[in-house]
């Protein structure tokens, strides 16, 4: 895991995106990291505050367009 961030809709309460990037594909992703067994745990936790089914997208980076302020990291970035 490279990067983690969550994020959540001013428009839509409840409505949550978890952002996560991992240096592995997809088959990795879902060989290695869905098998770990805190999402066990987790899932059956918050299972039951879901408003919708849980949706996973997998995107691929544009070469050259990634860029993060150092002020975003430090958590000293406003909404």
């Amino acid at each position: 895991n490279v990067y983690f961030d969550v994020f959540h809709s001013p428009t839509e309460p409840g409505t949550f995106v978890f952002q996560k990037v991992w240096t592995g594909d997809k088959k990795w992703f879902y060989e290695h990291q869905l098998t770990k067994p805190y999402y066990e745990p987790y899932t059956a936790a918050t299972k039951p505050m879901w408003l919708t089914d849980r949706k996973m997208e997998f995107l691929d980076p544009v070469d050259g367009w990634s860029y993060v302020d150092n002020a975003y990291l430090a958590g000293t970035v406003n909404p």
